[in-house]
């Protein structure tokens, strides 16, 4: 027999070998350190546990391939005790989706749903072009796990407030990989969140040399607790409109945290606005451009708002407290205001009775943004925002475009999270600025009256596709379906040891909070907010919303631009080439993967 034909011969048997059985890949946290998990198949007669394995590379992912097993093969996974004995199945079935599968998605114990499908938000306008990343999945709810010193993270935890950064390492697993990290840098986050027992986190990756660290393009997110909100739902609901209006915005997806193998808890993860986001977001990427000036304003009190009101020429007539430099732009060192001051002195200059507001603006400020952010505001009842508080934004002025553009931040205070209490009220009564103005508000959306009209549209667009029922119940409702169990693991971690309020939320607040009711201190639900909001809209500016949920503009698939994995970064040297890697992932599926594919390429070769 030759040997190419013996080759052959070897090749196929290892292929039907590897395409033979399955390999099961789960995410737990056995009860003790020398726990494990299973996987049974739930044949005629039933089957036996076949225990699953880990390493300090994939840990707590862990995996095994049972031999015989097809893609049709019903299974569930089970927690061991040390000795391999059983403590708890899941109470439900599993079988894969993809009849042709040879390995299952990464998934996780007791949660029946790896990969939900969410309906699309339909699009108003076309999409703001940002870095692709493999860090935001609408429909996973990813894993990080974070091994560090436990008495800084606890001192951390029982003193947020003076709470100094840790290093930590860092795991990040969802459906199809695992990436993990060397010493990156985590602290407390937030300020109101703070009156929490659970805190809101940030995470920080060092690109710069020789640490080199990665995070698929985002090399700092904030941890967003949500401690204010049942369904913790509300800010992502938020951020999904503002896609489909095509405004620069955060991404966010949810994640269930664990420090030292303990949970501390379901987190919206969320970019963080600072320079790296300017890169990835709001330039789309491009690492060339210089970036201009950012600041962040916040309202710390009713009386001291970042509100851009002209105070003077000098940076120390305006509150520190309320405008916060991020970055630097081409403003002078001494003197790191000076395009801010000067767009708020172009404000005072406005007059909206007998200046053209758009002729006047668009030179300064990217107007149809700042319009569109607004409607938002105004539509979901953004409360800790601009329009109501003066608080809770950036505002960038872009050098690319050579004006300044509005990013919104902080979404959980709406669809009936506090206030306003009257849901109905127009947007000309939605905010009292007779004992603070606004001026943004006031001169711009009130008082002009080109920009009024303009404003009005936006309105209307947004709700004739987007800010609807039609439109955004199915979302709520995979929502709701994907996140019940994640929710309730959240609310049933006790932190009472940790200072702070806690609202002590229940399953049922989580889906009466989004249903057509309040809950506790919530004034209203989700559901009720939106089709009361629509309802009041169409009848104030007297129009019908367009009925189904089709897009406004053409919807175009870009390619993701995001940054490679940990497996894909291991053939970035040219040694084995990209076009044979189809796994993503460190876990026990890649490795099988890698080699079917390799197989089938060298037959491919040989023949």
């Amino acid at each position: 027999m030759s040997t190419r034909r013996t080759l052959l011969l070897g090749l196929t048997y290892l292929a039907t070998y590897a395409l033979a059985d399955v390999t099961y890949n789960v995410v737990g946290y056995p009860d003790t350190e020398t726990g494990s998990f299973g996987v049974q198949l739930l044949t005629s007669p039933i089957g036996p546990i076949t225990k699953l394995t880990t390493s300090t590379t994939t840990f707590p992912l862990w995996s095994a391939i049972v031999p015989g097993a097809t893609a049709t093969t019903p299974y569930k996974y089970v927690k061991l005790d040390a000795a391999g004995n059983p403590i708890l199945f899941e109470d439900f079935t599993r079988t894969l989706q993809d009849p042709t599968a040879i390995q299952t998605l990464y998934e996780v114990f007791e949660r029946e749903v790896t990969d939900t499908k969410v309906p699309l938000v339909p699009l108003v306008y076309e999409p703001w072009e940002m870095s692709k990343t493999k860090v935001f999945d609408d429909g996973v709810v990813a894993t990080i796990h974070l091994t560090g010193d436990a008495g800084l993270w606890e001192g951390m935890l029982m003193a947020p407030q003076e709470a100094k950064p840790m290093q930590v390492d860092f795991r990040y697993i969802n459906d199809k990989l695992v990436h993990s990290v060397r010493n990156i840098t985590v602290g407390i986050s937030g300020k109101s969140s703070m009156e929490f027992n659970k805190q809101a986190i940030k995470l920080e990756f060092d690109t710069t040399a020789p640490q080199n660290q990665t995070f698929f393009s985002r090399p700092s997110v904030k941890l967003r607790s949500e401690s204010s909100d049942p369904t913790m739902i509300r800010e992502k609901l938020y951020i999904d409109v503002l896609n489909a209006v095509g405004v620069p915005t955060q991404q966010g997806s949810w994640v269930r945290v664990y420090m030292n193998s303990k949970a501390v808890g379901l987190y919206l993860m969320v970019d963080d606005v600072g320079s790296s986001f300017l890169k990835q977001t709001v330039h789309h990427g491009d690492g060339n451009v210089v970036k201009g000036s950012l600041w962040q304003m916040n309202a710390p009190l009713v009386e001291t708002q970042g509100d851009l009101k002209y105070l003077g020429l000098t940076a120390e007539a305006y509150p520190a407290d309320c405008y916060k430099m991020k970055t630097l732009g081409s403003n002078p060192v001494t003197a790191p205001m000076t395009q801010l001051i000067q767009l708020m002195k172009d404000l005072e200059d406005f007059d909206p009775l007998t200046m053209d507001g758009g002729q006047y603006w668009e030179s300064r400020l990217d107007v149809d943004g700042f319009l569109r952010n607004m409607a938002m505001e105004y539509l979901a009842g953004s409360w800790d925002a601009y329009w109501w508080s003066g608080s809770n934004y950036f505002i960038y002025f872009n050098p690319t475009l050579r004006k300044w553009q509005w990013i919104s931040t902080d979404f959980d205070g709406t669809f009936g999270d506090g206030d306003p209490t009257e849901i109905l009220t127009t947007y000309q009564t939605y905010a009292d600025f007779s004992t603070h103005d606004r001026p943004m508000i006031s001169k711009l959306i009130l008082r002009s009256p080109d920009l009024n009209k303009r404003f009005e549209q936006t309105l209307r667009d947004i709700v004739s596709y987007a800010f609807k029922p039609e439109a955004l119940f199915p979302r709520i409702e995979a929502y709701e379906k994907m996140l019940a169990r994640d929710v309730a693991w959240d609310d049933a971690i006790d932190r009472s040891k940790y200072p702070g309020k806690t609202n002590s939320w229940t399953e049922a607040d989580f889906h009466n909070s989004l249903a057509m009711g309040g809950v506790k201190d919530m004034n209203l639900g989700v559901r009720f907010w939106i089709e009361e909001r629509t309802k009041g809209l169409e009848a104030q500016l007297g129009f019908k919303v367009v009925p189904g949920t089709p897009d406004k503009v053409k919807r175009v698939v870009r390619k993701s631009k995001g940054g490679a994995s940990d497996a894909e970064a291991s053939f970035a040297s040219g040694a084995v080439p990209r076009s044979l890697i189809h796994a993503v992932g460190e876990g026990g599926v890649g490795g099988r993967l890698v080699v079917i594919t390799i197989v089938g390429a060298v037959l491919a070769a040989l023949l």
